[in-house]
């Protein structure tokens, strides 16, 4: 065990002081030392980041309103609900455009879109949500059936 200990030892010694012709000689064609800062930049560039923002109805916040961010290159979906408070925070795995979609029952959907890149891991979207009916621009009138009013219920 210790010939073994000493032999790694001497091995080491010897590219570690350029021994042996050069083998261990760096070559004028080496790179630049990578640095962890480097390295932090570059995991930055491909991780991704953090949506967040608040959904409200006027000055009110909704609490549980399902907010929902699909990756337009992938189709992944990521969800969450909102808070008491009406906020809303995803952390997302990669960089890229996102779509964001908010659901919640007798409003209209939301639809926002947010990037996420190498500048910037966290982007702040907020929600403004109406009523259902409100959402909509057209109205369309109600035809009532023509007929004898009122109308009653038979049994059959």
């Amino acid at each position: 065990m210790r010939r073994a200990i000493m032999r790694w030892a001497v091995v080491g010694a010897i590219l570690v002081t350029g021994g042996l012709g050069g083998l261990a000689q760096p070559s004028a064609q080496s790179a630049a030392p990578v640095t962890v800062q480097a390295i932090r930049e570059s995991a930055a560039a491909d991780s991704g980041g953090r949506l967040h923002g608040v959904v409200k109805s006027g000055s009110t916040p909704l609490p549980g309103v399902t907010v929902t961010a699909q990756d337009a290159l992938t189709g992944k979906r990521f969800q969450t609900t909102t808070s008491i408070a009406g906020a809303w925070a995803l952390s997302l795995p990669r960089n890229g455009r996102y779509v964001i979609r908010t659901q919640f029952a007798a409003f209209a959907p939301g639809v926002q879109e947010a990037v996420l890149d190498a500048t910037s891991h966290e982007r702040t979207v907020n929600f403004e949500l109406v009523l259902a009916w409100r959402g909509s621009k057209t109205r369309q009138p109600v035809t009532l059936p023509s007929g004898n009013w009122p109308l009653v219920a038979r049994r059959i």
